[in-house]
Order: C-alpha cells, then sequence, then structure tokens
C-alpha cells in the first residue's frame, strides 16, 4: 500500500481519501470553467471514480446518504453529457467515413460533419456559469459530507462486498446481453463493467493485485462496448438526418456507410462479451474472497 494511504487508516478510510481526492481535481475542473473537450473528459472521468469510492464505502454512509452522494455526483457529471455526447459523435463519424470516393460520398459525409460540429458548438454553449456554479456547489457540499463521515462506521466496512454487488449485477447483465443483444443491453453491459474498472482501478491503488487484473479486463471490455454506444448513437442521428434529405444519393451513400459500421460494430460486440465471458467467469462470493485476501496482504 502506498505510503500515504497507509497512513490514513483503515481500508475503507483510504477509500475515502481518494475519493475526495478525486472529488477536489473534479472541482477544480468545474471551477476553472472547463469547456475544452480535455477538460470535460478529466472532470467526468474523475466524477466516476469518484462513484466507484462510493460505491465501496456505502455500507458506512447509509443508505440514504449514499443515494443522495451518488445523484449529486451523478447530476455533476451529466450537466457535461450532452457536450460530450456531441464531441463523441463528431469523432466517431470521422472515424467511420472517407473510405468512399465517389463525388455524392464525399458531399454528403461533409454536409453531415458539418451538422455535427454546429451541434457540438451549440451544446457547449448551453453549459453556462450558472449550470457549472450550481454543479460545483451540490458537489463541494457532497464532498463536506462525505469528509465529515463517522470513521468508526467507514472502520468496519468490508471493501469486497461492494466490489461482489457490483460484479454479480455486472454478471447479471451479461446473461442479458448474450440472450439479445440489443443496444440497451449492450449499454448496461458496459456501464457495469466501468463501474467495476472504477471500482477495481481505486483498489488497485491500495497495492490489490487481484484488483490489478480485474481492471484490465473490465476496462477493455467497457472500452469496446463504450465505442459500439458511440456508434449505435451516429447511427440514429446520421439515419434521422437522411431520412429528412430524402435524395437518391444520399440513399446509396447511408447503405454503404451502415454497412461499414454494422460490421465494426459486430466486431465490437464480439470482442468484447467474449472478454466478458472470462472477466465475469467467477462466482460473486469467490472475487469478494480473494479481493479480500489481496487487501490483508503486506
Amino acid at each position: 500500500m502506498k505510503q500515504g494511504l497507509r497512513n490514513a487508516g483503515s481500508s475503507a478510510s483510504c477509500v475515502r481519501t481518494l475519493l475526495i481526492e478525486q472529488l477536489d481535481q473534479s472541482l477544480s475542473g468545474l471551477r476553472n470553467r472547463g469547456k475544452s473537450d480535455a477538460a470535460v473528459h478529466q472532470i467526468r472521468q474523475g466524477l466516476k471514480r469518484a462513484r466507484a469510492g462510493l460505491r465501496l464505502i456505502r455500507a458506512g454512509l447509509g443508505k440514504n446518504a449514499y443515494r443522495r452522494e451518488n445523484a449529486v455526483l451523478r447530476d455533476a457529471a451529466q450537466s457535461l453529457s450532452e457536450m460530450r455526447d456531441a464531441t463523441v459523435l463528431v469523432r466517431a463519424f470521422a472515424a467511420s467515413t472517407g473510405r468512399v470516393g465517389n463525388r455524392d460520398a464525399r458531399a454528403f459525409e461533409a454536409r453531415l460533419f458539418t451538422m455535427l460540429q454546429r451541434e457540438r458548438r451549440a451544446a457547449q454553449r448551453r453549459v453556462t456559469r450558472t449550470s457549472l456554479a450550481a454543479a460545483t456547489a451540490h458537489l463541494q457540499a457532497a464532498r463536506g459530507r462525505i469528509a465529515a463521515a463517522s470513521r468508526a462506521k467507514l472502520d468496519g466496512i468490508d471493501l469486497a462486498a461492494g466490489v461482489e454487488r457490483v460484479y454479480r449485477r455486472g454478471r447479471e447483465v451479461l446473461r442479458r446481453a448474450r440472450r439479445e443483444a440489443t443496444d440497451e443491453s449492450l449499454h448496461e453491459c458496459r456501464k457495469q463493467a466501468m463501474y467495476l474498472a472504477n471500482q477495481a482501478d481505486v483498489l488497485a491503488q491500495m497495492n490489490s493485485r487481484a484488483a490489478a487484473t480485474m481492471r484490465k479486463r473490465s476496462r477493455r471490455v467497457s472500452k469496446w462496448l463504450g465505442e459500439d454506444h458511440d456508434l449505435a448513437m451516429l447511427q440514429r442521428r446520421i439515419l434521422r438526418t437522411a431520412r429528412l434529405s430524402g435524395t437518391a444519393g444520399d440513399s446509396v451513400v447511408m447503405r454503404a456507410w451502415v454497412s461499414r459500421v454494422a460490421r465494426r460494430r459486430a466486431a465490437l460486440q464480439r470482442d468484447a462479451l467474449k472478454l466478458a465471458r472470462r472477466l465475469y467467469l467467477d462466482r460473486p462470493r469467490q472475487v469478494a474472497a480473494t479481493i479480500r485476501k489481496s487487501l490483508r496482504a503486506p
């Protein structure tokens, strides 16, 4: 365990220390009115890791306090979600085009790219100083409450139980995604893998080797399904636009584009679900026991 974390006391107290550090980083980004792509990404990633830490110590906070703080962190991230989604669509479209060389294809792609960039700029403008200030105030209040939580209650927490809860939920979601790989079931599978990855990231910083292995696999599953989700959003947006334009040339280009995206999504889903089966191969209780053992190791 790192020296600074060792001095923090129990394992749960160490998690709270890491959680507060993540909140401080996100608060710094919000106070600086960061609206660049890099700033938004950093703030949202920090809040996701903070929520992972919050899930690990939920037993020490109590049900109502956990739900309140989780909602504050979630809402702070969602205040930037429209801007993030608009940026993702621009990047996903740029990565999925440029492979058909005829004039109709180039013209169609140029129009759509211009439209997506315009929507991205509009999303940036809708993130106002007022909304950022409100998110900052709520997040600062949550930070204070978490920092003031009873040390005695935290000391009695079994962190592995928090991992077991998320791992069990991930297995259930994976079974549904394998039975019927809808956009909704795959997105839920991605979210659960991300929750697990962020929890494992917190525990890996406490020198848990078992968590480090789990983090690598869950992060990859989340990445692949995240790319699939972005392409699904892009696909819906472009198809809606294409239906409104309705020209014969656009129809030909759309069929070629949809075919490319469908092949890419099929490959992402295949690889992600295959790795997810390995990730969720063990029984939840076995995973929890392994985490407990790794946390006790010197």
